[in-house]
């Protein structure tokens, strides 16, 4: 994954083994691990020196149309939701 606005960069296989994490913006110690929950889904977890920062829940529409991510940072009791739509 890249995200160019802020440079951030990372790879990884859907394993759940830990992954680097950088970019500028991105604390030394930063990786996210991530593995299948189903066919369009999936689970992420990002680490800052071993200790959960947040878990992220991936979904992709049945018809391919509709990106779902739902992010649970740690500390905190409300989730961040973000729905992306493709566009033709």
């Amino acid at each position: 994954m890249h995200v160019p606005a802020d440079g951030t960069m990372y790879s990884l296989k859907f394993d759940g083994k830990d992954y680097p994490e950088q970019g500028p913006r991105i604390p030394a110690g930063t990786t996210v691990s991530a593995k299948m929950t189903g066919k369009l889904t999936a689970q992420a977890t990002t680490k800052l020196n071993g200790k959960v920062f947040d878990n992220e829940d991936w979904e992709v529409s049945p018809d391919g149309m509709t990106f779902t991510y739902t992010e649970h940072d740690a500390g905190s009791d409300k989730p961040a939701l973000i729905i992306l739509h493709r566009s033709e």
